[in-house]
């Protein structure tokens, strides 16, 4: 159960780490490392009281489920070079929060595709993993795009934390990236 309680907390932020530390009223020397706290609170804290501390700041408000989130997400592609759309649905095949592209080579263009799927959530589950995934694939089928093509990645993005179960399952895909942003 440790070990479980570990990996959830190594994906929190400082600021939530410390409202732990305070939460369960445990006073750590400002030198102590990052990996000696978290080791620290996993013997001393619950998944429950992990996920109490999530739900305080996650799902603000319907507005920054649906738009504010994917507007940042699509504006961090957009300097990137990409052109990009939200609520894309591709060929009724499958949808994505944020699709984007690119063409990419002076003589001969290729396009190099982003996709994102957006949750502002406290916790993204196997389920929500297993949805994002199958459009994922999909997709990379309907345009014949091999495992080890490199011009096309996706993104599972996130306000909350993954289940543990979600994180191990993406290192399968070198072309599939997990993110956690501020809220």
């Amino acid at each position: 159960m440790s070990q479980k309680i570990k990996r959830l907390l190594k994906q929190l932020r400082d600021d939530e780490v410390y409202e732990l530390l305070k939460a369960k009223k445990i006073k750590v020397p400002e030198h102590w490392k990052r990996t000696t706290i978290i080791d620290l609170l996993s013997k001393n804290v619950s998944e429950k009281e992990i996920n109490n501390i999530l739900s305080k700041k996650k799902e603000i408000s319907p507005q920054f489920k649906g738009s504010v989130l994917e507007k940042r997400i699509m504006e961090k592609f957009s300097k990137q070079g990409y052109t990009v759309e939200s609520n894309a649905r591709i060929k009724g095949f499958a949808e994505f929060d944020v699709i984007g592209w690119k063409d990419v080579g002076r003589i001969f263009k290729d396009r190099h595709w982003v996709f994102a799927e957006c949750k502002n959530k406290s916790r993204v589950v196997p389920e929500d993993w297993k949805k994002f995934l199958g459009n994922f694939l999909t997709f990379k089928k309907k345009y014949k795009l091999s495992d080890d093509n490199e011009n096309v990645s996706a993104y599972l993005i996130t306000t909350g934390l993954f289940h543990p179960e979600v994180k191990k399952e993406s290192k399968k895909y070198r072309n599939v990236s997990l993110q956690r942003v501020k809220d």
